[in-house]
């Protein structure tokens, strides 16, 4: 019993160590879709579905997280004029305690305006909040699991 014991606590350090990770910049889409009419096409097909590379913890003094914008606003692509919806989940390492500001919102979509300007116009965002985005690792599982058989 002692020896289980041992490993449940080295399996906890290992998870522990797994959730400080973060794929720092990455931000896949959730939602994608042109509406044409009252045609609506999903453009989730071409997109990336999960975060590539590798987890990494985040500096000192700083902790992960993600939010979830939504994106809407007219768009023309091709010969196609209609409106456009999207949401993505961003993640990052962020000074601890960060909150999600009027000013943070307004620089991100400032940013996103300027980087879309000439496909997308009349452009509305919705920055939501921010939340800890830590992965769950492997290690956390297999405690768990322990913890459960035991």
């Amino acid at each position: 019993m002692a020896k289980l014991a041992v490993l449940c606590t080295f399996l906890a350090v290992m998870a522990a160590a797994e959730s400080a990770d973060c794929y720092n910049g990455c931000s896949i889409f959730t939602k994608y879709t042109l509406t044409v009419g009252d045609k609506t096409t999903d453009l989730m097909k071409d997109m990336p579905t999960k975060c590539t590379g590798k987890a990494v913890a985040c500096p000192d003094k700083s902790e992960c997280m993600s939010f979830t914008p939504t994106i809407k606003g007219d768009a023309t692509i091709g010969a196609d004029t209609g409106k456009i919806e999207m949401a993505t989940k961003s993640i990052m390492c962020l000074p601890e305690g960060t909150k999600m500001t009027k000013e943070v919102c307004n620089a991100f979509s400032s940013t996103l305006t300027t980087s879309l300007t000439g496909v997308f116009k009349n452009i509305e965002t919705d920055c939501g909040e921010f939340s800890s985005a830590s992965t769950f690792g492997f290690g956390a599982l297999l405690v768990a699991v322990m913890y459960l058989v035991y």
